[in-house]
């Protein structure tokens, strides 16, 4: 399979034009190759981040830059971005590197970064033909989605100098009550499923078991692949929302575009990823993959999946605002408001499955506990062990507690505060919803897993506003 490596690429778009007069000097000082006429193009996918291709003669760069519009405080965080891709690769190869950061307004006017140039194709909403037909590879494509956000997950972020990365401990929780308040920003009206869904999430939170790096935006679409063999993955791609806390986030996430034929076709329309094809995993197979090379336990998924489904809404809502109050003019966002809807109804059908198959197992149990004599041991649950450096043991109890991090900190160390981080500085004033009675969450399989984040504060953590994504 071949394909024009440069199909990405257009002609820069009028109206997201670069200003060259304070840009060029800047990047022939501060690139380490940048002789030679500059010629820019612009990457034509996407719907957030402008990104253009940088050529000096035979030197090619990416530049990275925020949206155009007024964009809300700590979004496409062009200084974080930069951070993670100059430390990331060392541990994590799939991450390109970053050459220059630019906070200086009067270049530009927005913080920007000029970044490593990778080849390699995207796949978006729909297969290349000569995909189509190819179960095996198709088969491959879909574990490697799975290997890949796995192994990042595995990467041990002190290593490569991004311990003090956002703000992991109450991450679930904050970014409930966060995505919940950017959608009441964001709305033009009420939408009923929407409130379900949002009223089922708080009472039901799960409690995190690791923390780990997050890229708070993975799908196929941020994915780089070879031409000649897309199972072959080249690049991880968008890095601005990167944050340290619940890995099962970006799992959830995933799930939600993770198409099967058997879906609703609403559900294949708005949040499209070509998995319904011959030979990709199923949802639950991904589960299991992720679950086997991780060592985590996945017994809420079903949480973490609606919550994705919840999350995209409210991105797909501020995209739609914006095109209402005419802060962009691409018609492709004039029907987006019918994809809010239709992403609240499947958030909806998820969570009122996961109550039926919840209600059924215990039902099931209740009648297993009813035959078994009262002095046999009672209810004895497998617990599938974490990874050894994910965990510590509970004194004398025998069990194993979830570590703060899926790498230790020395005991009794406490998490340092810093000051500096633009994650761990903002603070949002809005107040926060209050939380409803504590429920215990619905979960897959019938087995349940109680208690909930701590929530310690109303930091970023990498996914604090207005997330103009791929869709």
């Amino acid at each position: 399979m071949t394909r024009a490596a440069d199909s990405e690429v257009i002609a820069v778009r009028a109206d997201e034009q670069l200003d060259l007069t304070r840009l060029e000097p800047w990047l022939r000082a501060h690139l380490p190759d940048a002789a030679g006429p500059l010629a820019i193009r612009q990457f034509g996918g996407g719907h957030a981040n402008l990104t253009y291709l940088l050529q000096f003669d035979d030197t090619e760069y990416v530049l990275r830059r925020p949206p155009l519009g007024p964009v809300a405080p700590s979004a496409h965080d062009m200084r974080r971005e930069h951070r993670v891709l100059a430390r990331l690769g060392t541990a994590f190869p799939l991450a390109p590197a970053s050459y220059a950061l630019c906070t200086d307004p009067g270049v530009l006017g927005v913080d920007f970064h000029v970044m490593e140039r990778r080849r390699g194709i995207v796949i978006r909403r729909e297969l290349p033909p000569e995909l189509e037909d190819d179960p095996e590879r198709n088969r491959r494509i879909g574990e490697m989605i799975v290997d890949v956000l796995a192994d990042l997950h595995q990467v041990n972020p002190a290593a490569v100098g991004l311990h003090d990365l956002g703000r992991p401990a109450g991450f679930v929780q904050r970014q409930l009550d966060g995505w919940g308040r950017r959608w009441h920003a964001a709305k033009h009206t009420d939408v009923a499923d929407i409130d379900r869904v949002l009223g089922w999430l708080q009472a039901s939170a799960p409690a995190a078991q690791v923390t780990a790096l997050l890229h708070n935006d993975y799908k196929l679409d941020n994915l780089l692949v070879d031409a000649s063999d897309p199972a072959t993955p080249v690049a991880v791609l968008d890095w601005d929302m990167t944050t340290r806390g619940d890995p099962l986030m970006d799992l959830g996430y995933l799930l939600n575009f993770w198409n099967e034929a058997g879906d609703d076709p609403r559900w294949h329309y708005v949040s499209r990823m070509p998995t319904d094809h011959a030979g990709f995993p199923t949802r639950a197979e991904v589960v299991e993959r992720y679950a086997r090379r991780t060592g985590l336990q996945l017994d809420a998924v079903t949480w973490y999946h609606v919550f994705g489904v919840f999350k995209l809404a409210v991105i797909v809502q501020q995209i739609y605002i914006r095109y209402l109050r005419g802060q962009t003019q691409d018609q492709r966002f004039a029907g987006y408001d019918e994809r809010v809807r239709d992403l609240a109804r499947k958030g909806v059908e998820l969570m009122s499955a996961a109550e039926v198959a919840a209600a059924g197992s215990e039902r099931s149990v209740d009648r297993h506990r009813h035959r078994k004599h009262d002095g046999d041991g009672g209810d004895r649950r497998q617990h599938r062990d974490l990874p050894a450096h994910a965990e510590r043991h509970a004194g004398e109890t025998g069990k194993h507690e979830p570590a703060d991090d899926l790498h230790h900190r020395p005991a009794g160390e406490p998490e340092p505060h810093h000051p500096h981080d633009p994650e761990a500085a903002h603070e949002d004033q809005q107040a926060q919803h209050a939380r409803p009675h504590q429920k215990r969450a619905p979960v897959l399989g019938g087995r349940r897993r109680e208690g909930r984040e701590r929530h310690t504060g109303k930091q970023n953590d990498g996914g604090e506003v207005q997330q103009l994504k791929k869709l």
